[in-house]
């Protein structure tokens, strides 16, 4: 059951075990490799263990195709935050700031 260990992988990112989080996810990517979770679940990964680049084409996808889902602008405007490029860093803001205007 794909959900069981990605709860298990949201477990030990939230727990800050980021290096267990591996073997979990290929799991999951295994059994649900498609599902949205799943998506946020990689894009989450990445981020963690500052993989910037395959953090941000995964949640530019996830932004692209569910555009009001805020966990993935979140965790976009983050990861384009983090990259140190100017550009990047002013759209992280953009969607940080539409996030607010959604959800005040």
């Amino acid at each position: 059951d794909a959900r069981s260990h990605r709860e298990y992988a949201n477990w030990l990112l939230n727990e800050g075990r980021v290096n267990d989080v591996g073997p979990e996810l290929q799991t999951v990517e295994r059994l649900a490799p498609t599902d949205r979770d799943t998506l946020k679940l990689k894009g989450l990964y990445a981020r963690y263990r500052r993989d910037l680049t395959t953090a941000e084409q995964v949640f530019e996808g996830l932004v692209r195709n569910f555009p009001g889902d805020s966990f993935s602008a979140w965790n976009l405007a983050l990861t384009l935050a983090d990259t140190g490029d100017a550009t990047k860093q002013r759209r992280a803001v953009e969607l940080a700031e539409n996030e607010v205007r959604k959800n005040p």
